[in-house]
């Protein structure tokens, strides 16, 4: 986990953390804590392309199918994520 996506995590709430001048202490139990919470990889979606090639264009169109929003929806929603 790079510096950049921890600073991140502490000022979103998700890692508590002390700051101590201009650097940031997370305790160790915290750690082991956030840690035993995260999921692993193949959980969140990316073991998908460790079984094997994927045919990007059947599962682009399976995504699509899935997917009930109209694009004006997709566009205002994108907007919104990047407000906050």
């Amino acid at each position: 986990m790079s510096p950049e996506a921890v600073r991140n995590l502490i000022r979103k709430g998700e890692l508590p953390a002390i700051r101590v001048g201009k650097q940031y202490r997370i305790p160790q139990k915290v750690l082991d804590w956030y840690l035993a919470q995260a999921e692993l990889p193949e959980a969140m979606g990316f073991g998908m392309w460790s079984k094997g090639p994927v045919d990007s264009l059947s599962y682009i169109n399976s995504v699509r199918e899935e997917d009930q929003q109209s694009p004006q929806e997709f566009l205002d929603e994108l907007s919104r994520e990047e407000e906050e």
